[in-house]
């Protein structure tokens, strides 16, 4: 699972959410959109800033092993009791994915 979070205000509530929801495996990681990124480096689009609706430079990206779906169904269903609407998009984006292989697994992983 990748989790794209772009309101660094709902950090703490969305990784609280994730230990929540028994999503223990993740990393996070420091990223910008490319709208921050051209905000930011190049100067003749700052005047663009206020299309970009980003009150930070920097996203937050984790990145998660699941065990199913149901696993990030009841991820949402936390966030949303906490007025964290992942149906926003500037708020949040999540992607899920099916891994094919992983080398360096524990053994207790499993792919289906």
């Amino acid at each position: 699972m990748i989790l794209l979070l772009y309101k660094e205000e709902f950090y703490e509530d969305v990784l609280n959410s994730l230990v929540e929801s028994g999503i223990n495996d993740s990393f996070v990681i420091e990223g910008q959109t490319i709208n921050q990124a051209v905000n930011i480096n190049v100067p003749i689009f700052s005047g663009l800033k206020y299309k970009l609706n980003d009150e930070s430079k920097y996203s937050k990206i984790i990145l998660s092993t699941v065990d199913s779906k149901e696993q990030v169904e009841h991820l949402i269903e936390i966030l949303k009791d906490l007025k964290i609407d992942p149906e926003r998009e500037d708020i949040l984006r999540i992607y899920i994915m099916k891994i094919d292989s992983v080398y360096g697994k524990s053994e207790d992983f499993k792919i289906e």
